[in-house]
């Protein structure tokens, strides 16, 4: 959606937490769009496999944190609910909204934490651009 616009903006996209922990070691990055739910490792790309975590965002954004790295931050999601699974996987260990989601993340990026867009049939993408226009004075 950003690169349909005529805001002028180098982006690099990382499909997978591992390539987006990689991107953020090597890069300078003004800024972060990023979602929620992701893959965690190569190559994974079913919904609801070992492989996707629904709070994968969550995790980097504290990953980021902890090695103290400031990201001016925009979360992303397409859900109104996350669930989150216990250590074995086999139960639900938690249940997150999204205003227990935008809590989350101002409390862990303070004013680097930009705000939250649900992708959903209308409006969304004019909030993203409202959002990634003012962070970075466009």
């Amino acid at each position: 959606m950003i690169e349909k616009t005529e805001l002028n903006l180098e982006i690099e996209v990382s499909p997978t937490l591992t390539e987006a922990e990689d991107a953020i070691r090597k890069g300078s990055f003004d800024l972060m769009v990023l979602d929620i739910s992701m893959d965690i490792s190569e190559g994974g790309n079913e919904f609801f496999s070992d492989n996707h975590d629904m709070l994968g965002g969550l995790r980097f954004a504290k990953e980021l944190f902890l090695n103290a790295l400031e990201l001016p931050t925009i979360v992303v999601t397409a859900h109104e609910s996350f669930l989150e699974k216990s250590a074995n996987k086999a139960q639900v260990s938690s249940f997150m909204s999204i205003s227990d989601l935008k809590n989350e993340f101002s409390d862990l990026l303070g004013d680097l934490f930009l705000g939250v867009v649900r992708y959903q049939k209308t409006g969304w993408d004019a909030q993203l651009f409202t959002l990634v226009s003012e962070a970075t004075d466009i």
